[in-house]
């Protein structure tokens, strides 16, 4: 199967499978996604325009709740709870179409970022 671009993918009929490049994006504020990152020094998560929604994968909480966890002084955690949570982890991936979005079937995860903004 040839590696194909995010932009590509989207043409994709339901049912058939593609090979991208890209990074996976959850954070507390967007639907999860496959982008084409815009490649800033010091960004977690920035993607540009091109983008595949993502199926079967929820919204970072995970993220909000380490990041500001009980540990930590209290008033802290509180002011916390309402900041955007990211985690992206660039990679290449197997996805298949379904409807209008996608499910990745197999990925190789090279790294991942998470942070507050």
């Amino acid at each position: 199967m040839t590696e194909v671009t995010v932009i590509d993918a989207l043409a994709l009929s339901d049912g058939h499978y593609a090979v991208v490049e890209g990074e996976t994006v959850r954070s507390t504020d967007a639907e999860p996604v496959i982008c084409k990152p815009m490649n800033r020094p010091g960004t977690c998560g920035a993607c540009g325009t091109e983008r595949l929604l993502l199926g079967g994968i929820v919204a970072s909480d995970a993220a909000r709740l380490h990041s500001g966890g009980w540990w930590k002084d209290p008033a802290e955690y509180s002011r916390a709870r309402g900041a955007v949570y990211v985690e992206a982890e660039p990679g290449t991936f197997l996805v298949q179409r379904r409807g209008a979005g996608f499910q990745i079937v197999a990925g190789i995860f090279r790294e991942i970022c998470s942070g507050r903004w």
